[in-house]
Parts: C-alpha cells; sequence; structure tokens
C-alpha cells in the first residue's frame, strides 16, 4: 500500500472522529466547527478514493496547478460559498497550465 494514500486515510478518519465529536457536543460553536470537519472529512475520503486517477492527474500537470486544486478544494470544504470564486480560479489554472506546457513544447504525458 502507497504511504501517501495510507496518511491521507488517517487524515480522513481523524478529520471524521473530530466532526462526530464536535457534533454530540450541544454548543452552536461546536456544531459550527462539526461541519467544517465533516465536509473536509468527506472531501478526503473522496480524494483518497481517487487516488490512482489523481497520480495520472498529477504526471500531466504542475505542481503549482495541484497546489491551487487541492487549497481550492479545502477552501470550498470548509466555506462552500466560496465555490463560485474557487472553481474560477481552478479553472483557470488548469487552463494556464495547459498553455504554458503548449508554449513549452511539451506533451501532457512526458
Amino acid at each position: 500500500m502507497d504511504l501517501r494514500r495510507f496518511l491521507l486515510l488517517l487524515f480522513t478518519i481523524a478529520m471524521l472522529t473530530c466532526g462526530c465529536w464536535f457534533w454530540s457536543r450541544d454548543s452552536t460553536d461546536n456544531q459550527i466547527y462539526a461541519g467544517i470537519f465533516m465536509r473536509v472529512g468527506f472531501m478526503l475520503l473522496v480524494l483518497w478514493l481517487a487516488y490512482h486517477q489523481l497520480e495520472t492527474f498529477r504526471k500531466r500537470t504542475s505542481w503549482m496547478t495541484l497546489g491551487m486544486l487541492v487549497l481550492s478544494l479545502l477552501l470550498v470544504a470548509a466555506r462552500p460559498r466560496i465555490f463560485p470564486i474557487a472553481a474560477g480560479i481552478a479553472l483557470g489554472s488548469i487552463l494556464l497550465n495547459g498553455l504554458l506546457r503548449k508554449l513549452a513544447g511539451k506533451s501532457p504525458g512526458r
């Protein structure tokens, strides 16, 4: 088993556990934290399930583009109202990555 995928699973379990723990408390502030932890935990679970497809995607894109996508996903998981802005940034970074690779003469598979 890949160590990075295993660590992703551990972070997923930790986030979901923290979300369940905050959810079991009575305070309104705890419910807000529970929602944030649960959304981030489920987002990490989806990333864990799609790990092999993301490895193929990683080989075709730059580290800056991947960093922007991960940051955008985490922001949307924490604050869903930011989705239009994060989607625009993600789309722009993917298009910029493709344009820069085309200008550099590199094919996506290399």
